[in-house]
C-alpha cells in the first residue's frame, strides 16, 4: 500500500485539526457531531490517495534519455492550437503521446518562461532531472503553468541553454545512451535580445529529436488568471485604446534553432505530425533492462461513497429537526 496525497499532508494535519477543533466547538448534538467527525475524516483520507497493488507489470527500460524543454511563457496560452486548445495544452497531450509511442526511456522536463519580478530565477528550471519514474514525468507535465499576467515579463527562448546542456553533459556520461531532445515553443522572442542566442555548441550533445512549433501565423488570443484569481485576455498596452494581445508563431526563430541543433523542425497542428520522428528514435534504441513493479489502484473512490451517505444523514437530521 502507498500513498500519494493531493494536498501535502503536513497542510491537511493543519487543516483536519482546526475543523476538528470548529465542530467540537460548534455542534450540540451528539449525532451530528459523530457524523461530522466522520466527514472530516473521510476528507483525510480521500487526500492522501491509498493505493493499494493491484497486480504485477514488467516495466521495460531503454537506452534512450529524452528531454522535453517545455515554454510556458505567456504566449503559449494562445488558444490556436487543434481543437481550440492553448499551445500549452497541446504540448501536454504531445508530451504524452510521444511517451506512449516511445516507452521506457529516461525523461527529464526543463521549463522556461519571462522571469517574474517575484522570483527572478523562476525564468528556466529543470523541473524533472533524468528519470525512470513515469508517473513523476506525467505529474509535472500535467501541473506545467505559464505566469500570472501581472507578474511576467519579457522571454528569451534560449534561455534553457545552460540547464540543457547540464543534463545532456550528464547523460553522455551513460555509456551506450542516446539524447534525444524535444523543444516545445511557439518562438516568440520578445525579450531585450532582440537576437536570440545560438545552441550551435549543444549540437554534438545531441543524437535526435526535433524543434516542434506551436501557433499560426494568424495568431491566438492570451486568456491568463490574473492577480485576483479572475480570468483574463492579455492587453496589448503600445496604443491607447488597449486592444486584445496577439501572439503568433514565429517560424523563423524555430528553423533557425533547428539549424543550430541539426535537428528537424515540426509544426505541430496536431500530435500525429511527430510519428516520422518517433519511428526514427525507435530504431535507435536497444532494451537495457527489465524491472517487475507493481501496479497500483486508487481506493478514494470507497470513502467518496462514505462521504456522501454522511452527508446525506446529516441532511436527514436536518430536515427531522426542522420538521
Amino acid at each position: 500500500m502507498i500513498t500519494k496525497p493531493i494536498v501535502p499532508l503536513a497542510l491537511m494535519l493543519l487543516i483536519v485539526v482546526g475543523l476538528v477543533f470548529v465542530t467540537v466547538k460548534t455542534t450540540k448534538e451528539r449525532n451530528k457531531l459523530i457524523i461530522r467527525l466522520a466527514i472530516i475524516a473521510c476528507l483525510f483520507l480521500i487526500n492522501l490517495r491509498i493505493m493499494i497493488p493491484n497486480g504485477e507489470v514488467e516495466v521495460l527500460h531503454n537506452n534512450i534519455d529524452m528531454i522535453f524543454v517545455v515554454d510556458t511563457t505567456v504566449s503559449m496560452e494562445a488558444m490556436d492550437y487543434s481543437g481550440g486548445l492553448t499551445r500549452l495544452d497541446g504540448v501536454k497531450n504531445d508530451i504524452a503521446y510521444i511517451m506512449r509511442k516511445v516507452p521506457g526511456a529516461h525523461y527529464a522536463v526543463i521549463a522556461f518562461n519571462g522571469p517574474t519580478k517575484q522570483d527572478p530565477e523562476s525564468a528556466c528550471k529543470i523541473k524533472i532531472p533524468l528519470t525512470g519514474d513515469t508517473n513523476a514525468i506525467k505529474a509535472s507535465v500535467n501541473t506545467l503553468k505559464t505566469p500570472e499576467s501581472l507578474y511576467s515579463q519579457q522571454s528569451n527562448i534560449t534561455i534553457f541553454k545552460e540547464k540543457l546542456k547540464s543534463i545532456l553533459e550528464s547523460s553522455k556520461q551513460r555509456e551506450g545512451h542516446i539524447r534525444s531532445v524535444f523543444i516545445f515553443t511557439d518562438g516568440e522572442q520578445n525579450s531585450n535580445k532582440k537576437k536570440m542566442e545560438s545552441l550551435t555548441e549543444l549540437k554534438d550533445l545531441i543524437d535526435n529529436g526535433a524543434v516542434l512549433g506551436y501557433g499560426t501565423p494568424q495568431g491566438g488570443k492570451m486568456q491568463v488568471t490574473n492577480y485576483y484569481g479572475k480570468k483574463e485576455y492579455v492587453q496589448d498596452k503600445s496604443s491607447y485604446p488597449y486592444k486584445d494581445a496577439i501572439s503568433k508563431l514565429d517560424e523563423d526563430n524555430l528553423k533557425q534553432m533547428a539549424k543550430d541543433l541539426d535537428l528537424d523542425y515540426i509544426h505541430m497542428s496536431k500530435t500525429s505530425n511527430i510519428d516520422s520522428t518517433l519511428k526514427d528514435i525507435n530504431k535507435t534504441s536497444n532494451l537495457s533492462d527489465s524491472d517487475i513493479e507493481y501496479a497500483y489502484k486508487d481506493t478514494y473512490y470507497y470513502f467518496s461513497i462514505i462521504l456522501v451517505v454522511l452527508f446525506l444523514l446529516e441532511l436527514y437530521l436536518d430536515r427531522r429537526n426542522v420538521l
